[in-house]
């Protein structure tokens, strides 16, 4: 097998993140950064339940409610019962920058472009989430439990990431 040099960098640097996350974070701020993902997803989602006009993307915003609700509980029993806070860090605070900034992008956005606007922030957000997932979150989350449910999320994800970009090419 030949390795380019892109193809060595590229590995040298996920095996780079990996070594940062497994020495950088904690399940509290793991718990910490999906939580306030989570709020703001649910946010946006209910945001275009108000205003959309698309059934198909309502569903979506539903089913991302769902979803977040569902998982927010998840995240918390797990601190509850590990005896863990869930905790901010450098990266909580841009992520809840960044969707401060999606949510302003969605209640200023005319009803003919919202559904575009949030399908194109939730392709953004999914992508987003499943590299964090793979060269931060997973190899440092510790406790069994939280293991669990990334390795949950990581294989759900896509289908996410796949149904918001379909439904983005059907209103484009």
């Amino acid at each position: 097998m030949r390795l380019t040099i892109s193809t060595a960098i590229a590995v040298f640097c996920l095996l780079a993140n990996v070594a940062y996350a497994s020495a950088g974070w904690s399940d509290a701020q793991t718990i910490g950064y999906l939580v306030s993902s989570d709020d703001g997803q649910i946010e946006m989602s209910k945001i275009i339940q108000a205003k959309s006009q698309n059934a198909d993307v309502k569903d979506f915003a539903t089913h991302m409610i769902k979803m977040h609700v569902d998982r927010t509980a998840e995240l918390l029993a797990i601190a509850k019962k590990s005896g863990v806070r869930a905790a901010g860090s450098d990266d909580s605070s841009k992520l809840e920058a960044t969707l401060k900034n999606d949510i302003a992008a969605l209640n200023a956005a005319k009803v003919a472009d919202i559904d575009k606007e949030f399908l194109g922030q939730e392709v953004d957000h999914h992508r987003s989430v499943i590299q964090q997932l793979t060269a931060v979150l997973q190899p440092a989350a510790e406790g069994a439990e939280l293991k669990k449910v990334l390795g949950d999320m990581r294989a759900r994800v896509p289908a996410n990431l796949t149904k918001a970009q379909q439904l983005l090419a059907k209103v484009n």
